[in-house]
């Protein structure tokens, strides 16, 4: 891998508008959306589409492959579980601690935290089942680095 590429993989920081809309989208926006929505039957399901919702005119028009999508879509999912403790208590929807908030999506415990309602089927979800999602999310990530939608020419 050339210094240019490994810069653009590793460097952790947004160096376009568009990582810095696609950060702010699964942070604020997508974590915002799921504190205040309420659940109806296939809430995660239809979840998975707000993931990438923004992205579809760019996949449309064939600036974004389905692998970029694939890619942003599972990244903004791992945004959203990992910012929903302080996006949920700035808008005073949780009351849940920071310690049990990540202790349990962090640490495999057998904590029953609820249930992912996908339209077809239901999944009751536990904190090792969360733990396990996180940690998988950010393994195929690293795998599938060059799904990620290429950097653009300044």
């Amino acid at each position: 891998m050339n210094p240019e590429d490994m810069e653009y993989y590793f460097s952790g920081f947004p160096r376009t508008l568009f990582e810095v809309f696609t950060i702010f989208y699964g942070v604020v926006i997508v974590n915002i959306y799921d504190c205040v929505c309420p659940r109806f039957i296939g809430y995660h399901f239809f979840l998975l589409f707000v993931y990438v919702l923004p992205f579809i005119p760019l996949l449309l028009t064939r600036r974004l492959s389905l692998w970029n999508i694939i890619w942003l879509g599972i990244m903004i999912s791992l945004l959203n579980d990992l910012f929903f403790f302080f996006i949920a208590r700035a808008l005073g929807v949780r009351d849940f601690s920071i310690i049990w908030y990540y202790g349990n999506w962090l640490i495999p415990r057998s904590t029953y935290i609820g249930r992912w309602d996908f339209l077809l089927f239901k999944l009751d979800v536990y904190s090792w089942t969360m733990a396990l999602s996180i940690y998988a999310r950010l393994i195929f990530l690293w795998f599938t680095r060059d799904w990620r939608p290429v950097r653009q020419s300044p």
